[in-house]
Formats: structure tokens, sequence, C-alpha cells
């Protein structure tokens, strides 16, 4: 600005000449030439620079694509599992509902035979309805202790002395 204010030159004028003039400066002063791209190369990137840089990013995006691809490969198994999970909980909540129906069942049974056993033994057959229940609470898969206390005082039970069986 201050050689185009000495000069009286306007500034369209001076921009006129250098591109008018730059491309046989170029051609013609090597010294020009280098000084002009010191110039030039602290505000543009080189092409060598921008081929790197364009390098380093095309690189870069075959990593992303190949992780992401893995990462893809990786999501589709846990989505096969989980569903096959899903369908192996579905599987066991049902045997388990059929279980619980079947517990019931012999639950009813249970209890029916507890009911007949006392009906038809009586109090005289204790004896045989304990030998009975155990029979049956064994074959359930159940283990049958005998516990015998002995109450002095009567304080546990009706009487003094008696004899408690559990």
């Amino acid at each position: 600005m201050a050689m185009a204010e000495k000069g009286g030159v306007r500034k369209k004028e001076i921009e006129k000449v250098i591109i008018e003039e730059l491309p046989s400066l170029m051609a013609e002063s090597p010294a020009f030439r280098h000084q002009l791209m010191g110039i030039v190369a602290e505000v543009f990137v080189r092409k060598e620079e921008l081929k790197q840089v364009l390098d380093a990013i095309r690189d870069l995006r075959e990593d992303f694509n190949t992780r992401f691809d893995e990462h893809s490969r990786i999501l589709d198994g846990h989505s096969k599992r989980l569903e096959e999970m899903s369908m192996r909980l579905e599987e066991h909540s049902k045997t388990i509902e059929e279980l619980m129906k079947r517990l019931d069942e012999h639950e009813k049974r249970l209890e029916s035979a507890i009911g007949g056993l006392g009906a038809r033994r009586g109090i005289m057959s204790e004896e045989s309805f304990r030998q009975g229940l155990k029979g049956i609470l064994q074959d359930l898969g159940l283990k049958v202790e005998r516990y015998i206390d002995y109450d002095p005082e009567g304080i546990e039970v009706y009487t003094s002395g008696y004899e408690v069986r559990i």
C-alpha cells in the first residue's frame, strides 16, 4: 500500500500488472520464483503436504471402515446370541410353568392321601399313618426323620410327663 501511495498507482492497476507479468517472471527468473514460492508457502499448503494429508485421511477412512465392519460382525453375533437366549428363556419359563402345575397336582394328591390315610386308619393306627406318610414324602424326594422328646413338666403339651413325637 505504501508503494501504491508513493507512485500514485492505484491498487487495481498493480493487480493487473502482476497478473500480466507474473507468469513470465516465474518462467524467466528462478530467484523471483523461489522468493515468491517462499511467501506463498507461508499462506498456502504445498502439493506434497496436501497429498500427505489426503493419504492420511484415506488411510484413516480405510481403518475406520475395517473396524466398523468388525464391529458389525460382532454386533450381529451378539444379536444372534441374544435371540437364542431369549428363546431358551421362553422355553425355561414354559418348563417352570409345567413343573409348577405338576407340583400343584402332587400337593393335591398328597393332601388327599394324607386325608384318606387318617380317615381309614383312625387314631389307633398312628404308626401306620406315619409310615404311609413317610413313604409318600420319600417318594417326593423329601428326607424324613424321627424326633422324640419328653416334656416332664407338662409345659409344652397337655400333661406332665408326656412324650412328644415329631
